[in-house]
């Protein structure tokens, strides 16, 4: 019996053990900031950005806000904007664009293809915001933030924003180029909307293959502000919190194995 209950008790320790590890966190609602990534600055370097908008001289848009739109073939310019609103829980919000840093092969500005990032549900997406604000008041506000989703032959099958504004308060250290980056994402409620109008079910994407970027920043005194696409699949590492159960589950593993010896 004492073998039956220690043979037990292993199962039981490392079903425990795989539970903690691999549960998925609770998802978050909308387009919003993730606080729960975190360190994700970074330069621009040769990572495509989704879209990158700075104040420009002959800007259509108030002093101090920046808009830019980008469309299914990765050209940048208000023409690109949707003229609706998202397709999924929509915030009335429409994008004027007029501030696309610029236009070209440059890397600044661009649709993606989803399976370039091993990308096959809308769970798995994350955006991450890079702000270059500087001076006094180094905050910025996404005021709208859309994500469109267009099939092989471009035509846009969903579209979801942010419900309110997100605030990115000053973080006390410079935010240039590459100096702190947030992560958005979106609800398993969205997600779920976005794989049902690409694929007709809850947890593909299959029928969408590119996504586009559009985005409405206010309170911005510098720039340029940009948006990379990354898979979370492909970033998700244990936390700290989830190794050092590892650890002390190995070590009562360990201890469980020796009683086991002993009481051969």
């Amino acid at each position: 019996m004492l073998h039956s209950r220690n043979r037990f008790g292993l199962a039981a320790l490392a079903f425990a053990v795989t539970g903690a590890l691999f549960t998925a966190s609770p998802a978050v609602a909308d387009i919003i900031i993730d606080n729960a990534i975190t360190n994700l600055g970074q330069g621009f370097g040769a990572n495509p950005r989704l879209l990158t908008v700075q104040q420009q001289g002959n800007s259509p848009n108030p002093a101090g806000t920046e808009s830019g739109c980008v469309g299914f073939s990765g050209a940048a310019a208000p023409a690109q904007c949707d003229t609706h609103d998202a397709t999924i829980l929509g915030n009335t919000i429409k994008n004027l664009g007029g501030d696309e840093s610029s236009t070209g092969n440059d890397n600044k500005n661009n649709s993606a293809l989803l399976s370039a990032s091993n990308i096959t549900s809308a769970s798995q997406i994350i955006l991450v915001y890079n702000p270059s604000q500087q001076g006094s008041d180094p905050s910025t506000t996404i005021i709208d933030v859309t994500l469109k989703f267009y099939n092989s032959s471009g035509t846009e099958l969903a579209s979801v924003d942010n419900a309110g504004p997100l605030f990115f308060a000053s973080t006390g250290i410079n935010l240039g180029n590459g100096g702190v980056g947030f992560a958005l994402d979106l609800t398993a409620a969205e997600a779920t909307a976005v794989n049902m109008a690409c694929s007709g079910t809850a947890t593909s994407l299959a029928g969408c293959t590119t996504i586009a970027l559009e985005a409405t920043i206010t309170n911005a005194n510098d720039g340029p502000d940009s948006f990379v696409l990354f898979n979370r699949r492909a970033a998700a590492v244990p936390e700290p919190a989830s190794l050092v159960l590892f650890g002390t589950a190995l070590a009562a593993l360990g201890l469980l194995a020796l009683r086991r010896r002993k009481s051969v």
